[in-house]
């Protein structure tokens, strides 16, 4: 999602430019949650792998006069948050002898 006014204030040309982004991925959508048992109880997904990368931006550009008029410069922050999750519980069972 974005959003840039082209024209900001005055007579100048100076831009404003927004943006955010939120992205998740798996390579198969039943490794993405846990699932619940019959009880309700919350089931852990052993083979839970998945990515979400979250992100804003804050952008301001402005027209140049140097070397002509059609130059133009834009400066831009941002911030990304990522979170990885690879998950993988190996069970264990003890035999009686």
């Amino acid at each position: 999602m974005s959003f840039t006014e082209p024209w900001l204030g005055g007579k100048k040309p100076n831009s404003f430019t927004i943006s955010a982004f939120h992205s998740m991925q798996s390579y198969d959508r039943k490794f993405l949650f846990d699932s619940l048992d019959l009880e309700g109880n919350n089931v852990v997904n052993e083979f839970r792998r998945f990515i979400k990368i979250t992100g804003i931006s804050v952008g301001l550009g402005k027209r140049l006069k140097w070397p002509d008029d059609y130059f133009s410069v834009y400066y831009e922050a941002g911030y990304q948050h990522y979170k990885l999750i690879i998950l993988e519980i190996y069970l264990v069972s003890q035999m009686d002898m």
